[in-house]
């Protein structure tokens, strides 16, 4: 993996930049969707490619929201039962 991916990931941790809202892990999938399956250049909105990643995002977004068994996103709200210290949490 590129040091520039792991860089561009480093704000995610602990909901967002500690925020607590939109979860690490399901940012990082959408990063990889993106990685692997989406444009990289600029073709609008109808490009098979972008449309492919948008759907597949959303598919992935579907299925972390039923399998946390919590229906959210929130990371405050999936880790809400969790005392792990931050280096606990990262792993």
């Amino acid at each position: 993996m590129p040091q520039q991916v792991i860089a561009m990931a480093s704000g995610m941790a602990v909901g967002a930049g500690q925020a607590g809202c939109m979860c690490g892990a399901f940012n990082g999938g959408t990063m990889a969707l993106g990685l692997f399956f989406c444009r990289t250049e600029p073709r609008g909105p109808e490009d098979p490619q972008s449309v492919k990643c948008l759907q597949l995002t959303r598919e992935l977004h579907d299925w972390f929201k039923e399998a946390n068994g919590k229906n959210t996103l929130c990371c405050r709200v999936l880790t809400h039962q969790f005392t792990l210290s931050p280096e606990e949490h990262a792993q």
